[in-house]
C-alpha cells in the first residue's frame, strides 16, 4: 500500500522535468530554442550551457544558466518550472520560491509547485497561508498523507492539539502508515507537554512487531525518555534497535546520549517547523528507495530547509548524490556534519569511500589517520587505510595496518579472505614471498577456489618458475569462474606463452587486451606473443603502446621493452609442463 501511495506522489507531482537520467527529453525546447536563438544569441548560448550542465547533473550551474535566460526575457513556463526545481534540489529554496510564485500567478501550478510554496510559508511561520496552499493539492494521495500531516502541525502552531491529532486520523486508517501516525502523534503530544499520551504513542511505535525501529525513531523516542528521566525505557529502545540490527556497532556519541547521567538533553523536535521537517524527511527517505532519486532530492532539500540541524536528512542527501556519482558534492554535505553528531563516524567513513572513488588517495589517507585517533576499535579503518596505502604503492607501510586488522579478525570468518589476499599482495611487492604465500593459502582456506587469489598466486608462481602444474591449474580454475576478467584471461594467455604454446597464447592475450585495452602489462605480454608467432610489426606496436601507458604498480620495465623494440626478442626456454590445461566448465 505504501508503495502505491509513494508511486502516486511521484505521478501526481507532475515531476516531468527530471527523468531517470536526470533530465528531460532533448527535444523538449526545440521550438523555443529555434525562435529564441534568432533574437537572443548570447542567451541561447547560456541556455545550451545550462542544458549541458543539467545533463551532467551539475544542478547549480544549470540553474544559474537558466536564471540568466529567464532574466534576459524568455518567460517560458517549462523553463521557469525547471529552474525553481533545480534551485530547490540544490538547497536554494528561498530563491526557488521567486520562480515558483511566477508559475503560481499564472494559475498553472503543479502539486510540487504548491508544496515548495507551502514549505516556504511554513518556514516563515505563515501557517494559515501554508494550510491554504496545501488544501488546494489535488489527488487522493495528498488527501491521505500530505494534507493531514501539514494541517495537523498547523493546528499545533495555533495551540489546538486535539484538532491536530484528529487530522492524523486519516493517516491512521492506512495500515502501512500506522507507524507514521504514532510517530507524529507522539511528537505532537511531546511538544504540547502531554507526556502521558506521548508515551502511549511512542510505546505503540516501539512495540509494533511489524515495524523495525528506525535510527530516527531511536533518536527521537530515546530523547523523549531521557528528557523525562526514564533512562530504562530509553535503554529498552536501544536494545531492541541493536537486536534488529545485528552486527551494527552503535557509535559512542549515541551511547553517551543513553547514559543514565545524560538526562539533561535538549529537545530534538523543538517546534512546528521541525515536526514538518520530519514529515518531509519521511517522504524523501521512502521515495529514495528506488522510486525517483530526483524527486527525493527535492523533498530532502525541503526537509533540511525546514530543519538545518537534521543530520540524518543530510546523510540521505549525501547518499542520493553518491548514487548519481557526485562524490565531491556528497562530501561537501558530509563536511557540514559536526563531530558531536550521532552519525559523525558514518559520514566520515563515507567521505573516505568517496575520496577513493575520485582517486584522491592522499586525502583519503589523511582522513583515515585522523579517524583512527578517536576510533581505535574499527577494523574497517585499518583495512581501508592499508588498502589506500597499497593503492599508492606504499606497500611496506600498508603491512602494519593489515597486520593490525588481522589481529582483530575472527580467524574463521570466510569474509576475511579479502584482507589476507590484499595482505599477501603487499608482502609479495616487498619481496617477502614466503609470507605472501602463507597469506594466499590462508585466503584460500577461508574461501576455497576464490578466483582472484588463485589467479594472483598462480601467476606469481609462473613468474618465479615454480609449481608450474599447480600454477596453471589454479589459473585455469580462476578463468572458468571469471572468463571476462581481463587480468585472469591475461594470466591464462601468459600460461600458454610460458609453456611455449605461442599460438594459443595469442588467442587469449587478444581476448585480454579487448577486456583491458589500457593495461601496460597485458599489452607487453601480447607484444611478446606476437613476436614469437612472427607478427613482428604488431609486436612492435604493442610494445610501443605499453610504454605509453601507465604501468600497473610498476610491473613493467620500460627499458627492457625499449630493448625489445630495438633488438627483438630471443626465444625463451619453455617451462616444463606435462598434462593438459583443462578449460571445461566446472570447478573441482
Amino acid at each position: 500500500k505504501l508503495t502505491i501511495i509513494i508511486t502516486a506522489i511521484f505521478i501526481f507531482s507532475s515531476c516531468t522535468y527530471f527523468t531517470n537520467d536526470g533530465d528531460i527529453s532533448l527535444n523538449d525546447f526545440i521550438p523555443i530554442k529555434n525562435s529564441y536563438a534568432e533574437e537572443q544569441g548570447s542567451s541561447y548560448g547560456e541556455y545550451l550551457a545550462g542544458r549541458v550542465a543539467h545533463l551532467r547533473s551539475d544542478y547549480q550551474k544549470a540553474a544559474n544558466s537558466y536564471k540568466y535566460v529567464i532574466e534576459s526575457g524568455l518567460n517560458d513556463k517549462m523553463l521557469i518550472d525547471r529552474t525553481f526545481m533545480l534551485l530547490t534540489s540544490t538547497g536554494k529554496v528561498d530563491e526557488a520560491v521567486k520562480f515558483a510564485k511566477e508559475t503560481d500567478k499564472s494559475g498553472k501550478s503543479t502539486n510540487l509547485t504548491k508544496i515548495i510554496l507551502a514549505t516556504y510559508e511554513i518556514k516563515n511561520e505563515n501557517y494559515e497561508e501554508a494550510k491554504k496552499i496545501v488544501t488546494s493539492l489535488q489527488g487522493d494521495v495528498y488527501k491521505e498523507l500530505f494534507i493531514p500531516l501539514i494541517n495537523s502541525w498547523v493546528y499545533v502552531a495555533k495551540g489546538n492539539n486535539d484538532k491536530a491529532i484528529k487530522e492524523l486520523d486519516v493517516i491512521k486508517k492506512n495500515e502501512a502508515l500506522l507507524a507514521l501516525y504514532h510517530y507524529h502523534s507522539a511528537m505532537i503530544y511531546d511538544l504540547a507537554g502531554d507526556y502521558e499520551n506521548a508515551d502511549i504513542h511512542y510505546q505503540s511505535l516501539i512495540n509494533d512487531s511489524g515495524t523495525d525501529i528506525s535510527f530516527r525513531t531511536l533518536q527521537v523516542a530515546g530523547n523523549f525518555y531521557m528528557r523525562n528521566k526514564q533512562p530504562n525505557k530509553a535503554m529498552e529502545i536501544l536494545r531492541k534497535y541493536e537486536e534488529e540490527n545485528t552486527g551494527l556497532t552503535i557509535e559512542k556519541n549515541v551511547l553517551n546520549r543513553f547514559s543514565p547521567n545524560a538526562t539533561n538533553q535538549p529537545r530534538l523536535i523543538k517546534n512546528v517547523t521541525d515536526g514538518l521537517s520530519e514529515s518531509v524527511f519521511g517522504i524523501a527517505a521512502t521515495v529514495n528507495q528506488g522510486l525517483g532519486i530526483d524527486l527525493a532530492f527535492i523533498f530532502i532539500r525541503l526537509s533540511i530547509y525546514l530543519n538545518p540541524s537534521n543530520d540524518l536528512a543530510k546523510f540521505l542527501l549525501g547518499d542520493i548524490l553518491e548514487a548519481k556519482g557526485l562524490f565531491a558534492k556528497a562530501n561537501d554535505i558530509y563536511n557540514e556534519i559536526q563531530p558531536s553528531s550521532d552519525i559523525y563516524y558514518s559520514v566520515r567513513f563515507k567521505k573516505v569511500a568517496n575520496l577513493i572513488s575520485r582517486e584522491e588517495l592522499a586525502e583519503a589517507e589523511q582522513e583515515l589517520r585522523t579517524l583512527l585517533k578517536t576510533h581505535h576499535n574499527k577494523n574497517e579503518l585499518y583495512t581501508t587505510l592499508a588498502d589506500v596505502l597499497r593503492y599508492q604503492e606504499k606497500f611496506e607501510a600498508s603491512l602494519n595496518f593489515y597486520e593490525k586488522a588481522i589481529k582483530m579478525l575472527d580467524p574463521e570468518d570466510p569474509n576475511a579472505w579479502v584482507i589476507y589476499y590484499a595482505y599477501g599482495v603487499s608482502l609479495e611487492k616487498v619481496k617477502r614471498w614466503t609470507d605472501a604465500e602463507k597469506a594466499f593459502y590462508k585466503a584460500l582456506k577461508l574461501k576455497p577456489y576464490q578466483p582472484l587469489v588463485m589467479n594472483y598466486l598462480g601467476y606469481s608462481w609462473l613468474d618465479k618458475g615454480k609449481n608450474i602444474a599447480e600454477a596453471i591449474n589454479m589459473i585455469s580454475k580462476a578463468y572458468l569462474q571469471r572468463p571476462k576478467d581481463g587480468y585472469i584471461v591475461d594470466s591464462l594467455g601468459w600460461s600458454f606463452y610460458k609453456i611455449g604454446d605461442y599460438k594459443t597464447a595469442v588467442k587469449y592475450l587478444e581476448e585480454a587486451i579487448a577486456l583491458e585495452p589500457h593495461n601496460a602489462v597485458i599489452n607487453d605480454h601480447l607484444g611478446d606473443a606476437y613476436w614469437m608467432v612472427g607478427r613482428r610489426n604488431e609486436a612492435s606496436f604493442q610494445w610501443h603502446h605499453a610504454i605509453r601507458l601507465q604501468s600497473d604498480e610498476g610491473e613493467i620495465d620500460k627499458e627492457k621493452i625499449k630493448s625489445k623494440i630495438n633488438k627483438g626478442l630471443k626465444t625463451p626456454t619453455p617451462l616444463h609442463f606435462e598434462g593438459n590445461i583443462v578449460l571445461e566448465k566446472g570447478v573441482e
